[in-house]
C-alpha cells in the first residue's frame, strides 16, 4: 500500500449528490479506489483496514483530502458555488493530534470556502470516544466545515442518539433501508 501511494496507484472518484426536488448537484463525493497492477480497480474495504493497522490511514485521508479541495478547486469554485465536495474520514485521523489545524490550513492555502466541504465519519467515530468526537465536530462547525453521518444504519448507533450529535446530514446505510 505504501508503496501504491508512491507510484500514484490510489486515485479518487466522484459521484453526484443530487437534490432530487431541484434536479441540481449539491456536492460531489469523493471516493477512494487503488488501481492495482494486478487485481484491477480495488474498492476502499479491501485495502483501508490495512491502512487503519499500519498508520498509513492518515497519510492517505490527507492526501484524499488535499487532492479533492485541489479538484473540487479545479472545478471552479466561481462558477458553481454552491456545490460542495464530500470527503470521507476515518475516526482514527479525526483523532489526529493537529488534524484541525492541518485541515484549516489547507483550506487557508486554497481560499476555498469550509461550507463547501463536508466531511463525512461513520457512527463508529462517535462510539469510539464520543465525548472528544463531538467536540472536534463542533470545531469543524465552528470552522465552517460541514459534517455528516456515512453509513448510518450498520449497528453502532440508535435513532435517538442522533439528536445528541451536532451533524449536518445523514446518509443511510443501504443494508437499513432494506
Amino acid at each position: 500500500l505504501p508503496l501504491a501511494m508512491q507510484r500514484g496507484e490510489i486515485d479518487l472518484h466522484y459521484q453526484p449528490i443530487l437534490d432530487i426536488g431541484t434536479r441540481t448537484v449539491v456536492s460531489i463525493e469523493a471516493l477512494l479506489r487503488w488501481r492495482h497492477p494486478t487485481r484491477g480497480l480495488l474498492l476502499p474495504e479491501r485495502f483501508l483496514p490495512m491502512a487503519e493497522q499500519s498508520n498509513l490511514i492518515r497519510e492517505i485521508g490527507m492526501w484524499a483530502i488535499r487532492r479533492a479541495l485541489d479538484d473540487r478547486v479545479q472545478l471552479g469554485l466561481a462558477e458553481y458555488p454552491n456545490a460542495a465536495v464530500s470527503v470521507n474520514v476515518s475516526a482514527r485521523q479525526l483523532a489526529e493530534e493537529g488534524f484541525l489545524g492541518t485541515l484549516n490550513a489547507m483550506l487557508g492555502e486554497r481560499n476555498f470556502p469550509p461550507g463547501l466541504l463536508r466531511l463525512e465519519l461513520t457512527e463508529s467515530a462517535f462510539i469510539e470516544n464520543p465525548e472528544r468526537t463531538i467536540a472536534l465536530i463542533a470545531e469543524l462547525r465552528r470552522l465552517g466545515v460541514r459534517v455528516i453521518i456515512d453509513n448510518f444504519g450498520t449497528g453502532y448507533a440508535s435513532l435517538s442518539y442522533l439528536k445528541n450529535l451536532p451533524v449536518d446530514g445523514l446518509k443511510i446505510d443501504r443494508t437499513f433501508i432494506r
